[in-house]
């Protein structure tokens, strides 16, 4: 027999109050959007989602968030010369992949190859950006100080005692070092920065399937019964926006980014 006066066990929804509720299925369609708008490259829309993000006080996933920075172009405009922002900005990018590579467990294997493979590369550039710096200083502490950093002496990594090598030749030389940049790096500069958009643009391809994967298929008569049940304002503007269509284009994020961020969704819509 049931004893009546036995109180019920907790779950966790019983802790949540609705707002609560009703936070975490807005940040779950908001994560919806961003992954998705990553994955595809929509990066315009995926800035525009990031802004409803922080507008609404959500989380953003670090690794999209990551995605999000190495994604941009490298800084042309700073108070610093436009060489120390883009070492900069490159600095900070490789000291957060590190962490995020030493971090990964084995869900997160399929982000760990693409993520080497930046790191690799940015460690390259950002090289070839303190040896422009060490031109136009002459500072070869400092130059010694970052090519240690990213390629250690004690390495046993063949490519990395080959890159040390290959500097520390031309280190002996002022001209051989200044004629390596004009020939060889300064006409690459521009696009081997922006190849590490392209880089980190395959970590986001990496990205699980959401539910606007499931719009123009079978399967989103099931998610229009899901974001219905959800009934919140953005799960529900989300199912009459794409009801019918055969498919998310950028537009359409930044479409449903202005309506959320102007507060103007339609009220007919609910």
């Amino acid at each position: 027999m049931v004893d009546l006066d036995t109180e019920r066990p907790h779950s966790i929804a019983d802790a949540l109050s609705e707002e609560d509720t009703y936070d975490i299925i807005e940040e779950f369609i908001l994560k919806n959007l961003l992954l998705f708008s990553l994955r595809k490259g929509f990066f315009k829309a995926a800035h525009s989602v990031l802004l409803l993000f922080h507008q609404f006080s959500c989380h953003v996933p670090s690794l999209a968030q990551w995605c999000l920075i190495a994604t941009r172009d490298p800084p042309t405009k700073s108070s610093q010369s436009i060489l120390q922002a883009q070492i900069s900005w490159l600095d900070s990018l490789i000291a957060i992949t590190e962490s995020f590579i030493q971090s990964m467990d084995q869900p997160f294997c399929s982000f760990r190859e693409p993520m080497v493979d930046y790191l690799t590369k940015a460690r390259r550039s950002i090289i070839h950006l303190h040896l422009e710096a060490f031109s136009e200083s002459g500072d070869m502490a400092v130059f010694l100080q970052e090519l240690n950093r990213h390629f250690p002496a004690d390495s046993t990594d063949p490519a990395t005692r080959q890159y040390r090598l290959k500097f520390a030749q031309l280190l002996m030389s002022k001209t051989r070092t200044q004629r390596y940049l004009d020939e060889r790096w300064l006409p690459h500069r521009s696009s081997t920065l922006s190849d590490l958009t392209d880089l980190a643009w395959k970590v986001a391809q990496q990205f699980p399937d959401v539910l606007l994967d499931k719009i123009g298929t079978n399967e989103w008569s099931d998610v229009d019964v899901i974001l219905r049940h959800l009934n919140t304002a953005m799960s529900l503007c989300l199912r009459e926006y794409f009801r019918g269509r055969s498919e998310c284009t950028e537009q359409d994020i930044l479409e449903f980014a202005h309506f959320a961020d102007t507060q103007s969704l339609p009220s007919q819509l609910f």
